[in-house]
């Protein structure tokens, strides 16, 4: 397991972070964004940071200008549409290096990413159980649970999407708090 280091903790408390975790197909993402478009709504600036574990990405389709750049062997590569971009960078990124990059004004929705954010404080943990983990049929509704690290104790269980306005209630609770 990867220790965070103490200027690293730092970078986690300087900005509101919230972290999603959860089985594969357990809702994360949707559930993620939810709450960037309910954030975005309320005027915040909100940035999705995603851990992928595979290297099977394509962000330009296969064959195309970027695409034959970096299969070529660029070391970075950019790419630019009239309304968005992205960097393709031949390295390994710590999670403190994309903080870093970060303005500390954004909201952090972190997918993936536990072992780099063990023993951190300042974070609220939402974790995701599939819709069948407490026994009852699979089907659309999820369950997660809601747990600050700030109080540990007192994990909050809410279903999805049932139970949503109070989950947002916990979620902007924790940005303005």
């Amino acid at each position: 397991m990867t220790q965070v280091a103490e200027g690293s903790k730092r970078d986690f408390c300087k900005r509101k972070i919230i972290s999603m975790s959860g089985h594969s197909d357990s809702g994360k993402t949707t559930i993620a964004s939810w709450i960037i478009r309910k954030l975005s709504e309320m005027g915040y600036s909100v940035v999705f940071i995603k851990n992928i574990p595979h290297d099977d990405l394509a962000l330009d389709m296969k064959g195309k200008d970027t695409d034959r750049a970096f299969t070529a062997g660029a070391s970075k590569v950019i790419g630019r549409t009239p309304t968005r971009s992205f960097t393709l960078e031949r390295k390994f990124t710590t999670l403190s290096e994309i903080l870093a990059r970060e303005g500390e004004g954004s909201i952090l929705v972190i997918e993936g990413f536990h072992s780099e954010m063990e023993n951190t404080e300042c974070i609220l943990r939402l974790h995701v159980l599939p819709p069948d983990a407490s026994g009852r049929d699979s089907g659309s509704e999820l369950r997660t649970t809601v747990e600050s690290r700030m109080d540990t104790k007192s994990p909050r269980a809410l279903r999805w999407p049932d139970e949503s306005e109070v989950f947002l209630e916990t979620v902007v609770g924790y940005i303005t708090g």
